[in-house]
């Protein structure tokens, strides 16, 4: 009983803390672009994972996207090659220590939010 609550407890704060890191992240790109372009402009990412298995914790993969396209916040939408992002993550194979998933991009939407749908299947341990 009170290991579930803690392990629940643990997965709260590791997301919390990722969400912050992003949320710095995010505010100090924006923060560093001088002149802001006009039009449309990057400002959030949103990746929404698609995943039935319980072995991956799904707050490792999320900063993960987060990480890998954190330097299109603050760039102008026309600017950003929708096809470079896909093949960074289509395919992608992440190991965490308690197990492996790989990545396939479902869709991408582009507006001031760059929305990564992804699919996360585990690959069984051989």
């Amino acid at each position: 009983m009170y290991g579930y609550k803690l392990e629940t407890a643990h997965s709260t704060i590791n997301d919390l803390k990722a969400r912050l890191s992003y949320a710095e992240t995010r505010l100090k790109q924006l923060q560093d672009k001088d002149i802001p372009p006009r039009g449309l402009v990057v400002e959030n990412i949103v990746p929404v994972l698609q995943y039935n298995g319980h072995k991956i914790e799904m707050h490792s993969v999320e900063k993960y996207i987060r990480d890998a396209v954190a330097h299109l916040i603050g760039q102008p939408v026309e600017s950003v090659d929708l096809e470079l992002v896909v093949r960074v993550f289509d395919g992608r194979v992440l190991t965490f220590s308690s197990g492996k998933c790989q990545l396939r991009v479902r869709y991408i939407l582009l507006s001031q939010n760059l929305e990564l749908n992804i699919l996360v299947t585990d690959i069984p341990e051989a």
